[in-house]
């Protein structure tokens, strides 16, 4: 479910993103494929790191609030290895 919500947010926000500019650039259909499977593991390892940091940095470190996962039960990766 975790995975899920993650490629639904962002990952699909970053795939959008590089997929529009393959796209724009005149990329051709193997190639778009291409840049979509590395938009959705772009955006699935970023939204990984930002789960990491949100519990291992401190708020002036990440320039916002750190802990805002946990206080809001939010499902993210460090709760779901914990359970």
């Amino acid at each position: 479910m975790l995975e899920y919500i993650h490629r639904a947010k962002t990952a699909a926000l970053i795939t959008a993103s590089v997929v529009s500019g393959g796209l724009y650039a005149g990329a051709k259909d193997n190639e778009v494929k291409k840049v979509r499977a590395f938009g959705r593991s772009v955006g699935l390892a970023f939204q990984i790191v930002d789960d990491v940091l949100d519990v291992t940095q401190t708020s002036d470190q990440l320039g916002k609030t750190a802990g805002k996962d946990a206080a809001a039960q939010k499902g993210d990766l460090p709760g779901a290895v914990r359970h």
